[in-house]
């Protein structure tokens, strides 16, 4: 079905929230409020704006509910027609990735707030670099700790380690003459990366994304000393795409795990990306559009007062972060013990209220639920698991309505 335009008039609901839509919409002309039903305020649209992609990509239900406020019109974009039309339109996968930007930047901004938590600042980043470059020095991995010095030195030219990062760097090229950094070659949006280069490290900034075409890539990290990898990505899958959302340092380090061609993509170079490979780009959106609304329900999960509602809210956005079925039966085993599951729900491991929370969560749902020998928690059921998580937010729900009466 192709692009058509659709009029609307003052006070109708274009769509409700927690309702399945297969299109989404630019204002043509006139005003929409996109508002939800636990917040006291909306976003009132206009034209030009674009709305409902997070929630058409992604097949999740919406995550608001979008009521005109005005007479006026939309153009209205099929999803199943979004491929031919990234192809014909290249302004509109531009003009959802400026969107998805914004909108996670100002979601990140809120959470940090309501947690209290301080953004790191680039300096302390720097430091990780200094700090993955004597790892790797004292592991003999040369060509990773020279990555690592340099750098931290173009990045902070005047900071407290550069002296001791230059010793380091002039030590490494004396005995390994040949030692590279980045690629070995490119070709257009092609780049060849031999086993073991760095493709990059956590705490440098990032502007752009990869999609392994051949060979693999090994997501890392290093945590007390010991380096571990979180995940092994192979041909088709995408890494780092979140720099082309955030002004972000990175927060894991790549590796080539074998000889390895990746498709390297920023800003700059996207729109050749939609010319070339339409397929590829409606991927990352619905990559990205999933980290949108997984993100924008952590919020509003974190804002409801009730610990219960919290809790199992975080432990279902931790199992859709997961990306296995969701359908009874399939078990995951989260990254996640009770502590840090608490912690994200915003309550106090310590604390004999939350604790108890936290236990009647697991004792009544002892079929779905259970903690492995590690304490890391195992789902039994991601279906189970999910409508554990709808039941108390619709109870919740029911609360607040009834409070409104």
């Amino acid at each position: 079905m192709p692009i058509y335009e659709r009029p609307f008039k003052k006070d109708t609901h274009i769509y409700l929230e927690n309702s399945v839509i297969e299109e989404f919409y630019i204002v043509k002309e006139g005003r929409v409020l996109l508002y939800r039903e636990i917040d006291e305020q909306g976003e009132t649209l206009g034209p030009g704006d674009i709305f409902g992609v997070v929630p058409a990509i992604t097949g999740r239900p919406t995550l608001e509910s979008a009521m005109a406020v005005s007479d006026g019109s939309l153009i209205v974009i099929p999803v199943t027609s979004v491929e031919e039309i990234i192809q014909k339109y290249h302004a509109i996968p531009m003009k959802i990735i400026t969107t998805f930007s914004s909108t996670l930047r100002q979601l990140d901004e809120e959470i940090a707030k309501l947690r209290g938590e301080a953004i790191e600042t680039a300096g302390e980043n720097y430091e990780k670099l200094f700090n993955l470059g004597e790892f790797y020095y004292e592991r003999q991995e040369y060509e990773k700790a020279y990555r690592a010095y340099i750098r931290y030195i173009e990045l902070s030219p005047d900071g407290i380690h550069v002296d001791r990062a230059k010793k380091q760097i002039s030590l490494i090229e004396k005995f390994n003459p040949d030692v590279k950094v980045g690629p070995d070659r490119k070709d257009g949006l092609e780049v060849f990366y031999p086993k073991g280069r760095v493709v990059f490290l956590e705490g440098e900034p990032g502007d752009t994304m990869y999609i392994v075409q051949s060979g693999s890539v090994n997501i890392t990290k290093v945590v007390n000393d010991k380096e571990t990898v979180l995940v092994t990505l192979k041909q088709g899958e995408l890494f780092g795409e979140m720099a082309l959302l955030e002004n972000k340092p990175r927060s894991a380090s790549a590796i080539a795990a074998e000889d390895s061609t990746l498709l390297e993509v920023s800003k700059d170079n996207f729109e050749l990306m939609i010319s070339s490979r339409p397929a590829m780009v409606v991927k990352l959106l619905s990559i990205l559009a999933d980290r949108v609304w997984i993100t924008y329900r952590q919020l509003a999960a974190l804002k409801i007062p009730d610990p219960m509602v919290r809790l199992t809210q975080m432990l279902y956005l931790q199992i859709l972060r997961e990306r296995v079925p969701i359908t009874y039966g399939a078990r995951v085993k989260l990254k996640l013990d009770r502590e840090s599951l608490m912690k994200m729900a915003m309550m106090d491991p310590q604390d004999p209220q939350d604790q108890a929370v936290f236990e009647e969560m697991m004792s009544r749902n002892s079929m779905t639920l259970k903690e492995d020998e590690d304490g890391k928690i195992v789902v039994l059921s991601t279906r189970d698991a999910e409508s554990l998580a709808n039941s108390f937010y619709n109870a919740y729900l029911r609360s607040l309505r009834r409070e409104k009466q």
